[in-house]
C-alpha cells in the first residue's frame, strides 16, 4: 500500500513506474554484466566471421542507433501527424543524454573491444587511439527517443520501439563496437533522460516560464530534407539509401494503421 501512495504523490502513470523499473533493471544489468557477461561474450563475438553482419538488415539496425536517423523520423512522424510536442521532448531528452554520454566517455576512457583485439595484434600498441566504449551513445540515442514515444503511442507501438532499441544494442555487442555493460548503462541512460524529459515538460516547463516553443512544417519539411544531405555529403552518399529504406517503411506502417483503423467495427 505504501508505494501506490508514493506513486500517486508523486503523480506517476503507469508508464512512469515502468521505465523507472527499466532504468534500475538496466543500471543493475550493467554492474553485474560488468563483472560477469563482458568477457565471455567479448570471446564468443571475437570469434564470429568478420562479414557476418554486412547485410540490409544488420546495417539498418546499426543506422537507427545514429542520433541523425531517430531525428529524422521525428521530423517525419511531425509532418505526418502534425504531433510536436514529442519531437520537443525527444530533442530536450537527447540533448541530456549528449551531455551525459560525452562526460563518461572522456571520463573512463574504456577501449572498445575492437580496439582491443587490433592493439593485441599490433607492434606500436603504446601509441594507438582509442575510442571510448563507455557507454554505448548508440544504444542511449535509440531509447531515448522510444521512452519519448512510449508517452504517446499504444503499448503495441512501444513494444516496438523498444525490440528495435534491443536491436540496436545487440548490434553494438556482436560488431564488438561495445561490451554488453556498456550496453545496459546506455539502455539506462536513454531511458532515465527520456524520462526527465517527460517530467520536466509535464511539470516544470511552464513554471520555469521558458520561451514557448514552436515547430513547424515550415521548418520540419527543409529540416526533414538537410538531414539526408549533410549525412550523405558527409557520411557518403550510400546513407542516403538508408533513409529511402526507412522513408518507405514508415509511409507502409502508416498506411496499415489506416487500413487497420477503416476495419474496426464503429462502436454504437
Amino acid at each position: 500500500m505504501f508505494h501506490k501512495k508514493l506513486i500517486s504523490k508523486l503523480n506517476l502513470s503507469g508508464t512512469d513506474v515502468f521505465f523507472l523499473l527499466l532504468f534500475a533493471v538496466c543500471g543493475l544489468f550493467s554492474v553485474w554484466s560488468y563483472f560477469c557477461l563482458d568477457q565471455r561474450v567479448f570471446t564468443l563475438a571475437s570469434n564470429l566471421p568478420e562479414n557476418w553482419g554486412n547485410n540490409l538488415l544488420t546495417q539498418m539496425i546499426v543506422c537507427l542507433g545514429k542520433v541523425w536517423l531517430p531525428i529524422w523520423l521525428l521530423l517525419v512522424w511531425f509532418i505526418a501527424a502534425k504531433k510536436q510536442q514529442p519531437v520537443l521532448i525527444s530533442l530536450l531528452a537527447l540533448i541530456m543524454v549528449l551531455l551525459i554520454v560525452t562526460a563518461l566517455k572522456h571520463s573512463i576512457h574504456r577501449p572498445r573491444p575492437r580496439d582491443v583485439v587490433n592493439a593485441a595484434q599490433t607492434a606500436d600498441k603504446q601509441h594507438r587511439i582509442y575510442k571510448s566504449s563507455f557507454p554505448s551513445g548508440d544504444t542511449a540515442s535509440i531509447f531515448t527517443v522510444a521512452t519519448v514515444a512510449a508517452f504517446f503511442v499504444s503499448w503495441r507501438w512501444t513494444t516496438l520501439f523498444l525490440t528495435a532499441s534491443v536491436a540496436v544494442g545487440v548490434m553494438r555487442v556482436t560488431q564488438m563496437a561495445h561490451y554488453p555493460s556498456d550496453i545496459f548503462a546506455g539502455a539506462g541512460i536513454g531511458i532515465f533522460a527520456g524520462w526527465l524529459a517527460i517530467q520536466i515538460d509535464r511539470h516544470h516547463w511552464r513554471q520555469l516560464k521558458l520561451p514557448h516553443l514552436n515547430l513547424t512544417r515550415s521548418i520540419a519539411i527543409p529540416a526533414a530534407i538537410i538531414i539526408p544531405l549533410v549525412v550523405g555529403i558527409s557520411g557518403g552518399l550510400d546513407k542516403l539509401f538508408f533513409f529511402a529504406a526507412y522513408g518507405l517503411l514508415v509511409v507502409l506502417v502508416f498506411l496499415a494503421s489506416k487500413i487497420i483503423d477503416c476495419c474496426k467495427p464503429n462502436e454504437s
